[in-house]
């Protein structure tokens, strides 16, 4: 019988208020040049707009950013390292120096959601944000995840012809 045990290892890299923070995007912050997609939450894209209460369209991609940013910039910020992703961005919970945890206030603001298909660790929030109705969750709209599948399936759709035409004149060719 084979034993075997795992362990996270949560390495701590701070920023001074000093240095170089970026914000990439609502889920996403660049330290000294590394880059940071905050564990467990997905914020909706740059371009992407949301339903508001009462109907019409707010633009929450910039909002997040914004909100973001508003914590974040010229601030202390500490990440810790869960790993990368498929984007070779490092994973991680990130607070400032006075103990906010950027991922959970994105959360609890309205400005991303629990990544639910990677972690639970912000359902709770998300459930909390919901009945509070601010920000995303203020009517029914799409999520990121869906889309960013819907701008995958038009840009499958746009490009698949001239893929199969290019792949057919070479195998043509052979």
């Amino acid at each position: 019988m084979a034993i075997t045990a795992f362990s996270l290892f949560i390495v701590p890299i701070a920023s001074g208020a000093n240095e170089a923070v970026r914000i990439v995007d609502g889920d996403t912050i660049e330290i000294n040049g590394t880059t940071y997609r905050l564990h467990g939450i997905d914020a909706p894209e740059a371009g992407q707009k949301c339903h508001k209460t009462g109907g019409g369209e707010w633009a929450c991609g910039k909002a997040s950013v914004s909100a973001l940013e508003d914590l974040a910039l010229g601030q202390r910020v500490t990440c810790d390292n869960r790993g990368r992703d498929d984007y070779d961005r490092i994973i991680a919970v990130c607070r400032t120096g006075n103990g906010i945890d950027l991922n959970a206030k994105m959360v609890s603001s309205g400005n991303a959601w629990a990544f639910r298909r990677f972690s639970e660790d912000y359902v709770t929030v998300e459930e909390e944000a919901r009945s509070r109705r601010v920000g995303v969750f203020q009517a029914e709209t799409q999520t990121p995840w869906e889309y960013r599948a819907e701008r995958w399936d038009v840009a499958d759709v746009d490009f698949h012809p001239e893929v199969t035409r290019v792949f057919h004149r070479e195998l043509t060719h052979l």
